[in-house]
């Protein structure tokens, strides 16, 4: 037996201690470095040096488990901008700084210290109902696994609802192109009826009526939807089925002006 090699291993499994104390307040004090850094050089210390520290702190002073609305907010009234016409607005350099701090606070250095707790317990075989002594390392263990979870439980229900809501408008905006397609169909068609109605019966039309019409097998089927003709002397009507969604249908009827009129919308185009 090695004396010198047993020894090792029995300081090595009484020593449970993975993470120096210092390990913590060093993991703050360069994610603060790394923050100031970030914004020092993004605006070359030109914020700092007009405002000075207390203005840096009191924007500071803000805090919200929700960082990413802030970049959702500002797209969405970018956007707005741009559909109105008038020039985009520079983002608040305050704006950045608390969604940064805030970005940094929740995502890396809370999760961090939870899962570092919870890995060092594990080693220890400690768990939050074994401790007796209410400690600060156990405080911040216990804060910690709150803050976790309702992130966790959060990000994970705005995940699944962004996800609906975008499901939402895509099906939205394919039915309202569908329609705008189908509607394009039927002016089309309306036309030809009309033309038909124009054009001797000796070169193929009806001479002065819409009986006899009948729609070419291009434009009876498309890929958008499905079209038939119901045809007297003065009038035509219309009726189109989407091939999409075959709920919607749009009746119409061309009149001996060849205009459309009395437009009717059903199912998914209501």
């Amino acid at each position: 037996m090695n004396q010198k090699i047993d020894s090792t291993h029995e300081e090595l499994s009484t020593n449970k201690e993975e993470f120096t104390r210092g390990f913590f307040p060093s993991l703050i004090f360069l994610t603060l470095v790394i923050l100031i850094f970030v914004v020092a050089s993004e605006n070359h210390g030109e914020w700092l040096y007009k405002h000075g520290s207390r203005a840096f702190t009191s924007e500071l002073s803000f805090f919200t488990l929700f960082p990413a609305i802030f970049a959702s907010g500002n797209t969405i009234a970018n956007g707005l901008q741009t559909f109105s016409g008038k020039e985009l607005t520079p983002t608040n350099l305050s704006l950045e700084i608390r969604v940064l701090a805030n970005i940094l606070i929740i995502y890396i250095i809370i999760p961090t210290v939870f899962f570092f707790n919870w890995h060092r317990r594990r080693i220890e075989n400690k768990s939050i109902s074994t401790i007796n002594s209410l400690s600060f390392s156990s405080v911040i263990y216990a804060l910690s696994i709150i803050l976790t979870l309702s992130i966790a439980v959060t990000m994970t229900t705005l995940a699944i609802s962004s996800y609906q809501t975008r499901q939402s408008i895509e099906h939205t905006i394919t039915i309202q192109l569908n329609e705008n397609e189908m509607i394009n169909d039927l002016n089309l068609i309306a036309l030809n009826v009309y033309q038909y109605r124009l054009i001797p019966k000796n070169l193929g039309g009806g001479e002065g009526k819409y009986t006899g019409f009948v729609i070419a097998p291009e434009r009876a089927k498309t890929q958008n939807g499905i079209y038939a003709v119901t045809t007297s002397e003065n009038q035509v009507t219309i009726k189109a089925q989407s091939l999409l969604f075959p709920s919607g249908i749009i009746n119409l009827t061309v009149n001996e002006q060849g205009q459309t009129g009395d437009w009717q919308y059903e199912g998914v185009f209501r």
